[in-house]
């Protein structure tokens, strides 16, 4: 089913105000969306007081690299979930891997 709005319909005059109504909202949200993110960036940090260092491929050894070599093109996170026998996969999620 299709549901058609019925759009007011008036002249170019009264569009072109009505649009420049609305063209001076969207000018005021983007001001103001570039007044928050200028909050953000001035916000302070935090100082770390810990040594740590950063380990992103850390899951992905524990999987092994080769489980994400057989899936080129993916997420790590779908691999993990096309490979970790713990979690319950949909029929058919695993039909390419099948192949």
């Amino acid at each position: 089913m299709c549901w058609v709005v019925a759009h007011k319909v008036v002249s170019h005059d009264e569009w072109v105000a009505a649009r420049k109504r609305h063209l001076g909202k969207e000018k005021e949200l983007t001001h103001l969306r570039d007044q928050l993110s200028r909050e953000r960036r001035e916000l302070p940090w935090e100082l770390v007081d810990k040594d740590y260092t950063f380990d992103d491929y850390g899951p992905a050894y524990a999987y092994g690299y080769d489980a994400y070599a057989k899936y080129p093109g993916k997420r790590f996170d779908d691999v993990v979930a096309l490979t970790d026998a713990s979690l319950v996969v949909r029929p058919g999620e695993l039909s390419h891997a099948q192949r």
